[in-house]
């Protein structure tokens, strides 16, 4: 069966997750399944754009709003998988998900709560988590959630084309 992983991120600068997303977009690519990347808006992050135009990834962009990911996701097959990265990409990719019977996977890049506004979203984003199968970066950060998680190392590395990846989408 072949699958599509979207990977669904909200970006606005190059870091972590952004560098993340392009070698997870290569090992997906390495092992024959389909990915793109799909952000929740054009924040004109073009030094991000070009690389991703460099490694010949495909992204597209949504226009900044929950409808507009709910129509998107209305279009993609039942083997897609929504792989969200990112607080925001995270609560509303799960919740679409949810309403849209998508398979979501979610990983984890930052272990601090942060304050204000991140704060509450990053609670939020953690209320949530059960709407997924969780992942995080790194051993530090999977020590500070508390959840289930898994690593991402193992599950998508060393696994990649086993029947655990493969039966997990199943779920």
């Amino acid at each position: 069966m072949n699958y599509k992983v979207i990977l669904f991120v909200d970006s606005s600068m190059m870091g972590g997750i952004e560098t993340h997303l392009i070698e997870l977009s290569k090992l997906l690519s390495k092992n024959h399944i389909s990915s793109s990347i799909l952000f929740y808006k054009n924040h004109s992050n073009q030094r991000f754009y070009n690389m991703l135009e460099k490694e010949s990834i495909q992204y597209d962009f949504l226009q900044g709003n929950i409808k507009s990911l709910l129509i998107k996701l209305s279009h993609y097959s039942d083997n897609t998988v929504v792989h969200t990265h990112g607080y925001k990409a995270g609560i509303l990719g799960r919740l679409a998900c949810k309403i849209m019977k998508k398979y979501c996977i979610s990983t984890y890049h930052a272990g601090e709560a942060g304050t204000g506004k991140v704060s509450f979203y990053n609670k939020v984003d953690k209320w949530l988590s059960p709407l997924s199968t969780n992942f995080a970066v790194s051993n530090k950060i999977k020590t500070h959630l508390k959840m289930q998680v898994y690593s991402k190392t193992l599950f998508l590395c060393k696994r990649l084309n086993s029947p655990l990846f493969i039966n997990s989408l199943n779920r």
